[in-house]
């Protein structure tokens, strides 16, 4: 059979008087638990064991032994208490002891287990085995076993329990206690360690639960275990770890290692290598990271610093959050060049590596080597991206550049002036107020408020003006052009056919025209005019199938309306009046023939349509005439041949 030994616990004794021997109030037996197992399995049956205290682990002389009757539980386990049999005699702890367990028949187990502190309490008082009595004016201290008892706080009664420093003096109603361990030290009022090895609770109210060399000095200090943690100031505590300190009120070490929360009520939750030396500044883990600005925070990571009041790094490597309320959530790389900074007053970085919200307000979202230069700038991610202005924005990409108050939305190497806009593409400009440029590639927008929709080595150099295709320029203001796919300028640099100017909408469309106004019910054109590819006027669609209420037109009507159709040469109000034009006006040509959508306009179709139809009026009245001519024609010849007989008559009458 095997045993397990859960716990021995002995009784704490108060001596009265200066120094008592009164034992006889006191049970002479120790608390023992275990668990019996046979083969691996819990022995439930009841089994008679013998106790017994020796004052050699191995051989010796037995001291005192009984032997009990005991029924473990299911679980193998049983608690009894020894010397209920036969009580334990003080000669059993005069020296070293140590007590064996035989169950039946079998051997002896092994090995035996010594005896400490606490069963050593029920013996009588041995000054030369315990230590020395310290007594200083009215206070009484007891050294024993390693620890040093002290702080008793009147001349009758002397707790065991108490610990102090050997020699010192503590002062009045301390009431310090060392539960056990050794080399253990409670030399303020009311100071505890609870065990472990060479703690020390010095601060009033202090407390070490345990651990090694552990130090809790400041007041209402705490350190729970661990070693070689401090807790030095009012309230400040180590949960546990390894080197970790607590230098100052309120400040609070969970654990970890190395970690060190100087300001006041900092935390450094754990990890390795932390410092929180802002007031009530944090470091949740990690390692060598720290919170120097007041309220700041490093949430975890390696390397990471937040050093102004309520900057936050949340993870990641090597980042710094140096801005008054100034984040960076994570990322960064395995060295500082690779680290996120926010550096400008409320700025943000999300995550990436390299990436620099310099700017009061500015953020990024995420990406590398991205830098965010202006107030109130954001750049979402992408690569090398800068937003140099206030309120400027870049939406990704890479090598991309928005100034004052600029968007650029992607691509590459991109660049937005003030107030411009990029939507994004390739080494694209929008180099002036307001200038935009849709996307595409190598297009230029310098005027103001100019745009480039999009295409290839466009321009748009005049002020509101448009251009897209292929190499169209607008150069002069309020210019519209637009190129086809020839790999050529438009206008060209020599252009003499047409002669561009301000405020000039401009088509290259080598493959001519369509301008559709209407169409049907699946889509289909009914209705507009074309320009036929190297032609030079406009072809209306005028189709019979997409025409009804036809009605026949008298030409010598129309002939009449039109003789009777004012007729004029003018100019245009638009135009210098050295500009003219001959025609009738469109009220006119509308009371006369009603045609058209409204008396304002004139159709080149009806005006075409007026003329041809007058045309045929025009031909039937020269038929007409024709006809008269042909009938005088007869009539001269009769008229003749009547002159030629009565010439001849009177001829003959002669």
């Amino acid at each position: 059979m095997s045993l397990r030994n859960l716990l021995c616990l002995g009784a704490v004794i108060l001596l009265a008087g200066a120094v008592s021997t009164a034992q006889a109030d006191v049970p002479q037996m120790i608390n023992y638990q275990g668990v019996l197992t046979s083969g691996g399995s819990p022995v439930t049956t009841e089994v008679s064991v013998i106790f017994a205290i020796w004052d050699d682990p191995t051989d010796g002389d037995s001291l005192w032994s009984e032997q009990q009757s005991i029924t473990p539980d299911a679980n193998g386990g049983f608690t009894t208490l020894l010397g209920s049999v036969s009580s334990i005699p003080d000669s059993a702890f005069k020296g070293d002891a140590y007590l064996s367990v035989r169950v039946g028949a079998d051997p002896e187990m092994s090995p035996r287990m010594r005896l400490v502190s606490v069963p050593y309490s029920f013996r009588d008082v041995d000054w030369d085995l315990i230590g020395d009595v310290l007594y200083t004016g009215g206070e009484w201290g007891i050294a024993r076993a390693g620890n040093v008892l002290y702080g008793i706080h009147d001349s009758t009664h002397v707790n065991l329990g108490v610990a102090c420093t050997t020699g010192a003096t503590g002062p009045s109603y301390s009431y310090a206690a060392v539960g056990g361990g050794y080399g253990n030290t409670a030399s303020e009022t009311s100071s505890t360690v609870g065990g472990g090895w060479s703690n020390t609770a010095s601060g009033q109210f202090g407390t070490v639960g345990g651990g090694l060399a552990n130090t809790a000095s400041g007041g209402t200090s705490t350190v729970g275990g661990g070693q070689h943690n401090t807790a030095s100031d009012h309230d400040a505590t180590v949960g546990g770890g390894v080197g970790n300190t607590a230098s100052t009120r309120y400040a609070t070490v969970g654990g970890g290692q190395n970690n060190a929360a100087s300001g006041s009520g900092a935390t450094v939750g754990g990890g390795w290598d932390n410092t929180a030396s802002g007031a009530r500044a944090t470091v949740g883990g990690g390692a060598s990271n720290t919170a120097s600005g007041y309220r700041a925070t490093v949430g975890g990571g390696r390397s990471s610093t937040a050093s102004l009041h309520d900057a936050t790094v949340g993870g990641g490597r090597y980042n710094r959050a140096r801005g008054y309320f100034s984040v960076v959530a994570g990322g960064g790389e395995d060295t500082e060049a690779d680290s996120n900074s926010a550096l400008g007053y409320a700025s943000a970085i999300l995550g990436g590596i390299g990436n620099i919200a310099d700017g009061d307000s500015s953020s990024i979202g995420g990406g590398s080597r991205n830098t965010a230069n202006g107030n109130s700038c954001t750049i979402s991610g992408g690569t090398s991206n800068t937003a140099e202005g206030q309120m400027s924005t870049v939406g990704g990409g890479w090598s991309n550049i928005a100034g004052y108050y600029a968007t650029v939305g992607g691509g590459w190497s991109n660049i937005a002036g003030y107030y411009a806009t990029v939507g994004g593409g390739q080494n694209n400009t929008a180099g002036w107020y307001n200038a935009t440029v849709g996307g595409g590639l190598g297009n230029y927008a310098s005027g103001s408020s100019s745009t480039v929709g999009g295409g290839n080595g466009n321009t748009a150099s005049g002020g509101y003006s448009f251009a897209a295709g292929r190499r169209a320029k607008a150069a002069n203001n309020g210019v519209f052009a637009w190129a086809d796919d020839n790999d050529l300028d438009f206008p060209a640099a020599t252009e003499s056919n047409f002669t561009p100017a301000a405020k000039m909408f401009l088509v290259r469309s080598i493959g001519g025209a369509v301008f559709v106004s209407g169409i049907d019910g699946s889509g289909n054109s009914n209705a507009g005019v074309q320009l036929a590819a190297g032609g030079g006027s406009w072809s209306s669609l005028s189709d019979r199938n997409l025409k009804e209420n036809f009605e026949q037109v008298d030409g010598a009507d129309v002939l009449a309306k039109i003789a009777a159709l004012p007729i004029s040469t003018w100019n245009y109000k638009a135009q210098d009046e050295s500009i003219r034009h001959i025609g009738p006006m469109a009220q006119d040509l509308y009371a006369a023939f009603g045609l058209g959508e409204d008396d304002r306009h004139i159709t080149t179709i009806d005006a075409d349509g007026i003329a041809l139809a007058a045309i045929q009026g025009l031909y039937a009245k020269t038929k007409e005439l024709e006809n008269k001519d042909k009938e005088l024609e007869t009539m001269k010849a009769q008229i003749a041949e009547l002159q030629a007989l009565v010439q001849q008559l009177m001829d003959d009458k002669e």
